[in-house]
């Protein structure tokens, strides 16, 4: 079976994946063996003001949304973060 390529975890902000906007990186490593999973996105202070700024300005929409719908969002989240739904990255460490 081929290994995987290892591609770098990026950060969701304003609507797309985006890397650092300086480009830094950590290195992820599995925590039984030390081998290394992925580069995963360092943000820095410029990366948290632009997901602030994307944040504001998309919450007028948000909180005039019928609660209903934001209902919906965040199960279908939920159900993702238990792996109950369809995963929107694709995890490289082999479990």
């Amino acid at each position: 079976m081929a290994t995987p390529a290892i591609r770098e975890q990026q950060m969701f902000i304003n609507g797309r994946w985006c890397g650092a906007i300086d480009g830094n990186t950590f290195r992820k490593e599995n925590p039984f063996s030390g081998a290394a999973v992925s580069p995963v996105a360092a943000s820095g202070r410029a990366d948290v003001r632009s997901a602030v700024e994307a944040a504001a300005a998309a919450f007028p929409a948000w909180s005039g949304s019928a609660p209903g719908m934001r209902r919906s969002l965040f199960l279908k989240a939920a159900n993702v973060l238990d792996g109950d739904g369809d995963v929107p990255y694709q995890r490289f460490d082999g479990a």
